[in-house]
């Protein structure tokens, strides 16, 4: 786990605006995305809305975005507030969830509980475990770890 001092040293600013992927097996930050390519981007702890925004817009993602925000939004007050030309304009408002949607891997701490948990659609891929597998062992995760996996998520205790 990082230090108090390493995470005041460490500007969130940084891990979110770089867009291009962590070396492999170099790992500025445990919490970010995993591509379905298993290319690893930190993110800081707190930045994943932010890095997938500007991951959707870097990767020239708009259309499949608007698509989805369609999809998921339609029927509900913020579809038709939307429609009508009301609320967020933001065209990158569900960018996290369509990551995740679209077979990318989000590493966080879920409620800040103490688990380090990969969050994706289905089981990840063997890029994705391997770049993830990396990751652990830099950060030392895989010392007295407990592992669980739903089917959606592997939690790893900390």
């Amino acid at each position: 786990m990082m230090s108090a001092v390493r995470l005041t040293e460490l500007s969130l600013s940084g891990y979110i605006n770089d867009l291009e992927p962590d070396l492999p097996g170099v790992f500025s930050s445990e919490y970010g995305w995993i591509s379905p390519a298993g290319d690893w981007y930190s993110c800081g702890f707190g930045g994943h809305d932010v890095k997938s925004r500007m991951l959707a817009a870097h990767l020239k993602l708009d259309k499949e975005i608007a698509e989805f925000t369609e999809r998921i939004e339609e029927g509900t007050p913020w579809g038709q507030m939307r429609k009508a030309g009301l609320g967020p304009k933001d065209p990158y408002i569900h960018a996290r969830e369509f990551l995740v949607e679209s077979g990318w891997v989000r590493v966080h701490d879920e409620d800040n509980c103490g688990y380090l948990t990969a969050v994706c659609k289905a089981q990840m891929n063997e890029l994705q475990v391997q770049t993830f597998g990396w990751m652990l062992k830099q950060f030392r995760y895989l010392l007295d770890t407990e592992v669980t996996f739903d089917g959606y998520k592997l939690a790893f205790k900390v």
